[in-house]
């Protein structure tokens, strides 16, 4: 499965690869999710900013962790701005359940 592939690209910084993957890729929501959550994780900012151009849903979560808190985690004030101006939902604490 070529999704298989984003993970490792976005560990590596492997920005054309992740280009390539978006450009030829399947359920956009479902991989997009593993490329933002994978970006943000590990503070791949540029990945994270292909991503939200390819129309990414910013509103996605990890384990009760949002994108806008990683980059808050990380204390990435570009990843901060990049997901709130992509229109991440900044009330959101989590997305199933309380």
């Amino acid at each position: 499965m070529i999704w298989s592939k984003g993970p490792l690209a976005v560990k590596h910084g492997h920005v054309g690869i992740v280009d390539l993957l978006l450009k030829n890729g399947a359920d956009q929501n479902v991989q997009s999710k593993t490329l933002l959550l994978n970006a943000a994780k590990r503070g791949r900012t540029n990945i994270l900013k292909r991503v939200i151009e390819s129309s990414a849903n910013t509103n996605v979560n990890d384990r009760d962790i949002t994108l806008l808190m990683y980059a808050s985690l990380r204390r990435d004030k570009e990843m901060m701005r990049l997901v709130t101006g992509a229109g991440a939902n900044l009330e959101l604490e989590r997305l199933v359940g309380k």
